[in-house]
C-alpha cells in the first residue's frame, strides 16, 4: 500500500513539476483564403458555391517543454461567394455572404524549439455553427440548422520578435462536415494566417 502511494505521489510530483515547466500564450490573428461549399440533395443534384474566405481567431495555449504545442481557439469566419450556385439559407437564399462560428483543438508539432524561428505542423479538430445554413432531417422532415465538425491541417512558422511577444504565420485547411443530411452538406477552405502571440 505505501509503495502504491509512493508511486502515485511520484506520477502526480512529475506530473506538476512538467506543468510548471510550461508556458502559456494568448493570441490574435486574421485569415484570409478561398473555399467551396458542396452540397448533395436526395433526389440527386449536386451544387457548389465557391467564395472568399476571411476569419478572425482568439487563441489560448499551451507550450509544453518539448517545445510542442496545445492550443485552444474561437474563430469566426466570413464567406464571401464568387462564384457558383448561391449558398442555401433560411433567411434569404439569394444572399452572397455566409458565417460560420467555431472552436478549435489544435497539437502543433514544433521544430527547433529553442531558436527565435520555429516551423510547426498542426493538426486538430473543430466544432462549427451555422445557423444560416438550413436542410431537413431525412428522417422527421423537419428543417434543421448546421453543425459541424472541422478537420484542420496546417504547416506555420512561430518567430520570437522578444522573450514574450512572438509573429506567427501559416497556411492552413480545414475540412467541414455538417450535420445536416437532405442536402449533405461540407465545406473545403484553404487560408493564409497572420497572427502576434503573447508568451508568459
Amino acid at each position: 500500500m505505501i509503495k502504491k502511494s509512493l508511486i502515485a505521489a511520484s506520477l502526480l510530483l512529475a506530473s506538476t513539476s512538467a506543468f510548471a515547466q510550461s508556458k502559456y500564450y494568448v493570441g490574435v490573428g486574421i485569415n484570409t483564403g478561398s473555399g467551396t461549399q458542396t452540397r448533395s440533395y436526395a433526389s440527386g443534384g449536386e451544387y457548389e458555391t465557391e467564395y472568399d474566405a476571411s476569419s478572425t481567431n482568439i487563441k489560448f495555449g499551451l507550450i509544453k517543454p518539448s517545445g510542442n504545442r496545445l492550443e485552444f481557439t474561437i474563430e469566426t469566419i466570413a464567406a464571401d461567394r464568387t462564384g457558383g450556385n448561391a449558398f442555401v439559407q433560411n433567411v434569404n437564399h439569394s444572399d452572397t455572404t455566409s458565417e460560420y462560428v467555431g472552436y478549435n483543438f489544435d497539437y502543433l508539432f514544433v521544430f527547433n524549439a529553442e531558436d527565435s524561428l520555429k516551423p510547426y505542423i498542426d493538426l486538430g479538430v473543430g466544432l462549427y455553427k451555422n445557423d444560416e445554413i438550413t436542410g431537413y432531417s431525412a428522417t422527421t422532415g423537419e428543417a434543421e440548422t448546421a453543425s459541424g465538425i472541422a478537420l484542420n491541417l496546417g504547416a506555420g512558422l512561430l518567430y520570437g520578435v522578444t522573450d514574450n511577444i512572438e509573429v506567427e504565420t501559416a497556411y492552413k485547411m480545414k475540412s467541414i462536415s455538417w450535420n445536416l443530411e437532405n442536402p449533405d452538406t461540407s465545406e473545403t477552405i484553404n487560408m493564409i494566417y497572420l497572427g502576434v502571440n503573447l508568451t508568459f
